[in-house]
């Protein structure tokens, strides 16, 4: 099953992001005063990444996992530390 998903996950990535971007715009004022590169600048990683660990295809050695983990966390880090970055971002927003 989790082939199945992770299938499907990719085969919709650019309609995910459209429709996490719809639900940023209406949630979270500040994203209003972004264009969607900048919306989404991490977004397609993190799908990325989550098509891998859904996938039965690749093999999960514990170094694989580790690596999948501290870039999971880098991913994260990485687009909290982007919005942190402009002024119209609240703490509540990040």
């Amino acid at each position: 099953m989790s082939n199945q998903t992770s299938k499907r996950l990719k085969q919709n990535a650019e309609r995910i992001m459209q429709r996490w971007e719809e639900r940023a715009r209406d949630e979270v004022g500040a994203s209003m005063h972004q264009d969607s590169l900048m919306l989404q600048n991490s977004l397609p990683k993190y799908l990325e990444q989550l098509v891998d660990e859904l996938s039965t295809k690749i093999e999960k050695t514990p170094a694989r996992i580790k690596t999948d983990k501290i870039e999971s966390t880098r991913i994260g880090k990485q687009h909290g530390h982007e919005r942190a970055g402009f002024a119209d971002y609240s703490m509540t927003q990040l």
